[in-house]
């Protein structure tokens, strides 16, 4: 008798804790600056298990098909196609050095932290959003600022984290090491921190809040 009690107050427990994780979520609004302006009302975001190709022939490679799989098996994010797969050094060289470091400190040593490259970027409040498309807005051949689109978007919050620490450049491999552990412990030194929200994929997308 006293078992099933048991049983059925912890299922009253988790189902009220799982409501309650819900409204979480539902009253906490996050807004996706997007710059290439590609996203739709109402579009599902999810994770692509992208086909791996051998850069001098285009043909399909088998060992780097296996070495993407072990890595990533449900595939990457739109962010993890761009600066995992298809990032070269010459170009944004910071970052994209950057961001593969940031990703093996995690693996070894944050393991409970996803990845950048399976996740999805936002901001939780319209003011960030804006402040980071202000700052970071594309520009055409002519140094003319591009417009961006805001969306409210709808998804899991897995971690925050400062991105001044992975966009700065540091004096050698060492700085690089110290910067990414303060990043995946959530901390920052940065006097001006940039605070992006990770949201694990699939995510939707709910509003268009606005054009700038």
């Amino acid at each position: 008798m006293l078992t099933r009690l048991r049983r059925k107050l912890v299922h009253i427990w988790e189902v009220l804790m799982k409501r309650m994780k819900r409204m979480k979520r539902m009253s906490q609004q996050y807004f996706h600056v997007d710059r290439a302006q590609s996203l739709q009302l109402g579009q599902v975001i999810s994770l692509n298990r992208a086909k791996i190709n051998n850069g001098a022939s285009n043909a399909p490679d088998p060992a780097l098909q296996a070495h993407f799989d072990k890595q990533f098996p449900a595939g990457v994010s739109r962010h993890g196609e761009s600066y995992f797969l298809k990032a070269f050094w010459a170009v944004d060289a910071t970052n994209n050095r950057h961001e593969i470091v940031f990703e093996y400190v995690r693996q070894a040593a944050f393991p409970q932290r996803p990845s950048r490259f399976t996740s999805f970027f936002v901001s939780k409040s319209l003011g960030d959003a804006r402040a980071f498309g202000d700052k970071y807005r594309s520009h055409d051949a002519n140094d003319n600022g591009l417009p961006y689109t805001i969306w409210e978007v709808e998804g899991e919050e897995v971690f925050t984290a400062d991105m001044e620490l992975i966009s700065q450049h540091q004096a050698n491999n060492f700085a690089v090491s110290y910067v990414a552990h303060q990043y995946w412990s959530g901390a920052t030194i940065m006097p001006n921190p940039e605070w992006e929200t990770f949201l694990k994929l699939p995510v939707r997308v709910v509003r268009l809040v606005e054009r700038r």
